[in-house]
C-alpha cells in the first residue's frame, strides 16, 4: 500500500485523528519508524486493543 491507503484505512477506522492530535507523544497510533512488511498477527494484536478501548 502507498501513504494515501493508509491514511484512508486510518482515517476508516478513526485513528487519523488521534494520530494527528499528539503528532510529538507517546501515542500508540505514532511509530518511531513507519512499518512496512507488518505481521499480521501484530496487526490483529493492536486491532484488539483498539477495540477493548472502543475505538473502533
Amino acid at each position: 500500500m502507498d501513504k494515501e491507503e493508509i491514511v484512508a484505512i486510518a482515517r476508516g477506522m478513526g485513528t487519523y485523528g488521534a494520530f494527528l492530535e499528539y503528532p510529538y507523544c507517546d501515542c500508540p497510533f505514532h511509530p518511531e519508524r513507519v512499518v512496512t512488511g507488518g505481521k499480521l498477527e501484530e496487526f490483529e494484536r493492536v486491532r484488539g486493543e483498539l477495540k477493548k478501548v472502543g475505538l473502533i
